[in-house]
């Protein structure tokens, strides 16, 4: 404990003696990590969406006319059976046509047309974990399409494809915000660590005269980049929170990043700070002690 209170000291005093780069280095990475958290803001709630809107996710199996009742039977019994399906429920024609006409004002469509145009028809739910897989719908629909007494399937085939698609464009972009992110607090780092370690080389030479470890040298660099990279990341989501709460007003039912989320950005962050840290002093400390060594031999 004694000596971590040591190293956090020494990367305070680190910070101290360049307040304007250490300002600039952390409004630079606020910036790059308050543009990814808007970009995961956006992601969370696209998701959110699109898994309300799988779970209108279903087939409408239209039926041939004058199925003997035992038939119907079998076939509701037989698609339930279906590990995908959640509920089957049966419309026939004349409750179908009944729901038409409330819809239409009252309109007697079996009068105008001098028929009943319409067919039986079996409305199917898909189970959560079915609706969420891409694909289910649409085989689930062949499979069924030709059991006999079978008319039709219809399932919404162009706005299943969509959303599907456009999910994959959101994973990509997130994915890809992520890494140019990570790329970016590299950088950013890379460069902040390294040149206070240079302004620090005579006393780390000093320091490997009297015999300081490699390691003890390091760690509070690694530490000053963990907080660079910790309060950066803690910013810019309170900055994405601050957002959310003035787009509210015009997005009602717009989330903020779950706990989970919340947790891995602020715990990638703090990575990417130790190890760009890492990266930034291992070159020249390397460089120094091969210098040491080359002066004691």
């Amino acid at each position: 404990m004694t000596r971590l209170r040591f190293f956090l000291s020494e990367a305070w005093e680190m910070q101290g003696r360049d307040v304007a780069g250490g300002l600039a280095s952390l409004t630079a990475l606020t910036a790059v990590l308050f543009l990814l958290a808007v970009v995961l803001l956006a992601g969370h709630n696209i998701r959110g969406a699109a898994r309300a809107l799988e779970g209108r996710k279903g087939l409408e199996v239209f039926l041939v006319g004058d199925l003997p009742e035992g038939r119907v039977g079998e076939m509701a019994e037989l698609f339930r059976s279906f590990g995908e399906v959640a509920e089957v429920r049966f419309v026939s024609e004349e409750q179908e046509l009944r729901r038409i006409e409330r819809e239409l004002g009252g309109v007697d469509v079996s009068e105008a047309m001098g028929t009943n145009p319409l067919s039986p028809v079996f409305r199917i739910t898909l189970t959560p974990e079915a609706a969420g897989r891409a694909g289910v719908v649409q085989g689930l629909a062949e499979e069924i399409a030709v059991y006999e007494g079978v008319d039709e399937v219809l399932y919404g085939e162009a706005w299943i494809g969509s959303l599907e698609r456009g999910l994959r464009h959101v994973y990509w972009a997130t994915a890809g915000a992520g890494i140019l992110a990570s790329i970016a607090v590299l950088l950013v780092l890379w460069n902040t660590i390294k040149l206070a370690f240079l302004g620090r080389r005579e006393t780390i030479r000093i320091l490997k005269i009297v015999g300081a470890t490699g390691s003890f040298i390091r760690m509070p660099y690694l530490l000053l980049g963990a907080m660079h990279a910790t309060t950066a990341s803690i910013l810019a989501l309170l900055f994405a929170a601050l957002l959310r709460w003035v787009l509210v007003a015009m997005m009602p039912g717009l989330r903020f990043l779950p706990l989970s989320w919340t947790v891995v950005f602020l715990a990638g962050a703090t990575l990417l700070g130790i190890l760009s840290s890492y990266a930034s002093v291992e070159s020249p400390l390397r460089s120094l002690e091969r210098s040491h060594e080359a002066v004691t031999s």
